[in-house]
């Protein structure tokens, strides 16, 4: 009985229902138009997350130079009364020499503030993902077609085997 069981050859995706191909490449699809635009929004939402980290760490630099200087203020730090009075009175110690625009460049203004200032927050451009999938299901005229294709594709996989491919697989057994 094995022997005529090994002799009768059976084509190889015989046993294999092609409607799970379709159904598998419909939930692929469903699954895509729903974690796509949601990873999107996801990546979106940390990109600010770290712009506003930014500019916070920004802010807080700022608070803490301007809380040392008037510190300094505060103590009478006597290098920082000195450049205040030569730069602001434009008074000078004896035998000091003047503070001349040539000499220290950053002296063209009497504001102290600019040099308190932190520099500019620099924040990296937000991630973009550029595929044709993710094209098509994060825009709105094309996503609701994919959904549908998809639905399509999932309907044709559960849609039961012709009644040819039922007499086939018993003929087989």
């Amino acid at each position: 009985m094995s022997e005529s069981h090994d002799t009768h050859a059976r084509p190889l995706l015989a046993p294999l229902d092609p409607g799970w191909l379709f159904l598998l490449a419909g939930l692929a699809l469903l699954a895509a138009a729903v974690l796509i635009p949601a990873q999107q929004d996801l990546a979106d939402a940390r990109w600010r997350r770290d712009a506003a980290l930014a500019h916070e760490q920004n802010r807080l630099e700022r608070l803490a130079r301007y809380e040392a200087y008037l510190a300094a203020i505060e103590r009478n730090d006597p290098a920082l009364v000195s450049s205040l009075a030569a730069s602001q009175l434009g008074l000078v110690t004896k035998g000091g020499e003047p503070v001349g625009s040539f000499a220290h460049p950053n002296m063209l203004d009497a504001s102290v503030f600019r040099q308190l200032e932190p520099g500019a927050v620099t924040v990296a451009s937000p991630p973009t993902s550029d595929s044709i999938l993710s094209r098509l299901v994060s825009a709105r005229r094309t996503r609701l077609w994919v959904i549908a294709g998809a639905a399509v594709c999932v309907l044709i996989g559960t849609l039961p085997h012709t009644a040819s491919a039922r007499r086939q697989a018993r003929d087989e057994t």
